[in-house]
């Protein structure tokens, strides 16, 4: 299988392992739609990636900027190939401390921004960088709803 010519949105693609992501199958030949909240860096890795690579600000806790972003790679290259959801944080501290809201803030990037309209691959990505499983198990299944 080959990545050539696949159009290829990316969250959480301004840094780590989305910005590897992007590099790696823009140089195997696939436009890569970079989404992330940070300009700056988007910019930056949309410059280094050249041709084919572009990019919107997007914030996958808001299902309203995921939308955007899908419908931005559907008006420039007419379809969207995969759909990989990488962005994500990490919760900080525990319940029992009261960190109810950190918790939540990692429920919206993990699960509520995933569900774009398209048709195609959709591929999640979760880690727990060392955390037990349980923190991301109830988000990684695929969900792909026709556009």
């Amino acid at each position: 299988m080959t990545v050539e010519n696949k159009v290829v949105v990316i969250t959480g693609a301004s840094s780590g392992i989305g910005e590897a992501t992007a590099k790696l199958l823009a140089s195997r030949g696939a436009k890569v739609v970079l989404g992330a909240r940070r300009a700056d860096r988007l910019t930056s890795l949309a410059t280094t990636i050249g041709e084919n690579a572009s990019y919107q600000v997007t914030d996958v806790s808001k299902y309203q900027d995921v939308e955007q972003l899908v419908t931005f790679a559907y008006e420039k290259y007419g379809r969207v190939d995969v759909l990989y959801n990488n962005a994500g944080v990490m919760p900080q501290g525990f319940l029992r401390e009261g960190k109810l809201k950190s918790y939540q803030k990692n429920a919206r990037y993990q699960c509520d921004g995933r569900f774009a309209r398209h048709h195609g691959c959709f591929a999640n990505h979760g880690t727990t960088k060392g955390w037990p499983d349980h923190h991301n198990r109830f988000c990684r299944g695929a969900c792909s709803i026709p556009r």
